[in-house]
């Protein structure tokens, strides 16, 4: 017995899905049906947030270091570079700790801290592990420990992409 009844028809009669668009990410150019508010797919948002909490939780370090002074003046931009310390702040301007070493030497007030403090903050802001230490520090640290632990410290030293030793040849005459 067949029905005429709209009600039941509309049941009985399959419904065709709409057709799917699908939006390209501009960031990842996967193809999605829906990007977040900031035109970016959901993948691709939550990298932008756990970039941002990461370059956060480097620039706490950094001031953790440094201060807030040292975080505003230890820039390579903020240096005064004079003819006598011209060749310094180039040298510590273009310092690549993988591939060299730099020692810093001149007269006090010559800016030696400040380029150390430079290269410190570039290199904590890109998330490298760096230690900065004065030589009455070090000295300290290593005279109370025991033969595993001066290991385990001297191991945590060379593990430093950037180590500074700060104010090496100060100390009373």
């Amino acid at each position: 017995m067949a029905t005429s009844d709209p009600e039941n028809m509309e049941q009985l009669t399959p419904k065709v899905p709409e057709p799917v668009s699908y939006v390209p990410c501009p960031r990842c150019r996967g193809e999605y049906t829906k990007l977040m508010a900031n035109g970016v797919c959901l993948d691709c948002q939550s990298s932008f947030q756990a970039e941002e909490n990461d370059r956060k939780g480097r620039f706490q370090l950094a001031l953790a270091l440094l201060g807030k002074k040292g975080m505003e003046e230890y820039r390579f931009d903020k240096f005064e570079a004079h003819a006598g310390v011209l060749k310094a702040s180039q040298e510590a301007c273009k310092f690549d700790p993988a591939m060299m070493n730099l020692y810093l030497w001149g007269p006090a007030g010559s800016g030696k801290s400040h380029l150390a403090g430079a290269i410190l903050r570039k290199y904590l802001l890109k998330g490298e592990k760096v230690v900065r230490v004065n030589p009455p520090g070090l000295f300290r640290l290593f005279r109370k420990l025991e033969g595993k632990e001066e290991e385990a410290e001297l191991t945590r030293l060379g593990q430093a992409v950037v180590l500074v030793i700060d104010d090496l040849g100060v100390g009373k005459a």
